[in-house]
This record gives C-alpha cells, sequence and structure tokens, in this order.
C-alpha cells in the first residue's frame, strides 16, 4: 500500500509473514504543524512555500494575512509535491546542502490584482529539517501620466523617455517609457510611497530640466477604489 503518509508492505511465503511500515512524521515550526510523509527523512532535506498578500508590505507573515492556496512552484531539483490543509506547498526528498532555483509559473494564482514581490528565486536545503519559505505577494496598481517639452509656450509630447518609479520603503525601481503621444502607463506596481522622476541621462542628451525635479506621490492599490492622479512632468530648455 502506498499512501500519501505511510508506505506498507506485506510478505506471505509459506508459513512467514513479514509486514512493513516506512513513513515520517514532521513538524514545521514557523506553521506549528505536523506533517506526515510515507518515505523517511532521515539525512533529506523539505520545504514549505507560504504564498501569502503582505497587506502591510513589511514582507513577513502576519497572523491577519492571508494565504494564497492556488500558487504553484517549479523546482531545479526533483522531490514528492503536496499541499497542505494551510495551503502551502510541501516539497520532501530533497537532497540536503544544495543550491535549488525556484520560480512561479503557470497563472500564478486567479487573482490579477495580486503579484508575487518575486517570481524567481533560490535557497539552500537543510538536512532533517522543514524550511518555510514565505512568498510575499502584493496588491497591483497602477501609474500614468505624460511628458511634454515646453517650445516657445506650446506643449510638445515627448517619446521614449524614461520614468523611474522608485518605492520608498525598499528602494525598488521600475523603469516606464513615454510612447508617441508623451503619454506613459504601467500596471502592475506595488502601492506604497513613491519618488517619481525622469532619467537623468536623458535630460542631459535633450539639455532640459524637468519640472518638478522629483515628483513624491502615493500610489495605492486598485483594491481602493480611489484613481491614482495623472502624473505630469514639464521639459525646460536648460538656461
Amino acid at each position: 500500500y502506498n499512501l500519501p503518509f505511510m508506505r506498507s508492505n506485506t510478505t506471505i511465503s509459506g508459513s512467514t509473514f513479514t509486514q512493513s511500515i516506512d513513513g515520517s512524521i514532521n513538524f514545521i515550526q514557523n506553521l506549528n504543524a505536523f506533517e506526515f510523509h510515507n518515505r523517511g527523512m532521515i539525512g533529506k532535506s523539505a520545504v514549505a512555500f507560504n504564498a501569502y498578500l503582505d497587506e502591510n508590505n513589511n514582507n513577513k507573515f502576519d497572523d491577519f494575512e492571508i494565504r494564497i492556496p492556488d500558487v504553484d512552484v517549479r523546482l531545479s531539483s526533483s522531490g514528492s509535491k503536496q499541499t497542505n490543509k494551510f495551503g502551502s506547498i510541501l516539497v520532501h526528498d530533497l537532497n540536503s546542502y544544495s543550491k535549488i532555483n525556484a520560480s512561479l509559473f503557470g497563472g500564478v494564482n486567479n487573482n490579477p490584482e495580486w503579484k508575487p514581490l518575486n517570481d524567481k528565486f533560490s535557497f539552500i536545503s537543510d538536512p532533517n529539517h522543514y524550511k518555510v519559505i514565505d512568498i510575499p505577494f502584493y496588491e497591483a496598481s497602477e501609474i500614468s501620466g505624460t511628458v511634454n517639452r515646453n517650445i516657445n509656450g506650446i506643449k510638445i509630447p515627448v517619446e521614449g523617455i524614461t520614468i523611474l518609479a522608485e518605492n520608498i520603503l525598499n528602494k525598488s525601481i521600475k523603469k516606464i517609457k513615454t510612447i508617441s503621444d508623451g503619454s506613459f502607463y504601467y500596471y502592475g506596481l506595488q502601492a506604497g510611497q513613491y519618488d517619481i522622476y525622469l532619467d537623468k541621462n536623458d535630460l542631459e542628451k535633450l539639455k532640459v530640466i524637468s519640472i518638478p525635479n522629483i515628483l513624491e506621490t502615493q500610489i495605492k492599490p486598485i483594491s481602493a477604489d480611489i484613481e491614482n492622479e495623472e502624473i505630469e512632468f514639464l521639459l525646460e530648455d536648460k538656461m
């Protein structure tokens, strides 16, 4: 019998009856949960992936935050995979002390407004231990605006200039380029406080300054039902 929580083998030969049971009981400390596996785990490694919606953007799973169960993970190493009652993905039978690359794949999750902070990462497998890896998701937001150049009092759209959106909290930067009408748009930005500014190299090439130089703004998630303000930059020739 090959059951999810144990393996049982029965042998009858003449007057001899033999039965063996193989399996392991494992405790995941971070999740405060016992897990059963149908193979021995001594010398082996296991990992529990915990995908959740990071509502306060602290990159840490808090008790009030919800887990996201419909996430799948692909590993560079083979192992037996299952999902527990908490929605965490468990992978057993990994070789210890190995660097394993992981990536999220498929539709990632069923809610298009939730985006993973990182969809690719690596970890080292630990022996005789469940390594819990949190996968934070955030509520996506959008940013849009225009970049124009003032030429003799007329606003001329500027195509191909780079706008940088820098998250003040984690210093991550998203680069966005304007299209032919001078507008720019990006969906999938993490909500939070941002510094928005134009690429200095682009400004140097055009020999212009940006007004404003840096715009600090609060980017709200789409679920807030409050539209983010349109951002506008005006380029003026250097004196």
